[in-house]
């Protein structure tokens, strides 16, 4: 990760999601249908990993995420741990 480089970001030029045009006018029409997302994870330097997530929903823009782990376990503490992510996801 360089220090230009946001935890957290959406990744304009990652994984393609639909076109705006074929979301659903309602909850109804998405109700019985799958959801899928796809996930790019790459392990870097030391103890930290990238990941690029996308939700194969219209609407939803793919985001590319850190990750580090604390001091004690031999990363560099620049990023949120795994277990916060998962911690977080949830919580939401």
């Amino acid at each position: 990760m360089t220090s230009e480089e946001a935890i957290v970001r959406k990744d304009e030029a990652g994984l393609s999601t639909p076109n705006l045009d074929e979301i659903p006018s309602g909850a109804e029409e998405i109700k019985g249908k799958k959801i899928e997302v796809r996930l790019i994870a790459e392990a870097r330097e030391d103890m930290k990993k990238r990941a690029t997530v996308a939700v194969e929903t219209p609407g939803f823009s793919p985001f590319s995420m850190w990750c580090d782990e604390g001091t004690s376990m031999g990363g560099d503490d620049s990023a949120p741990a795994p277990l916060a992510y998962f911690s977080a996801a949830i919580a939401f």
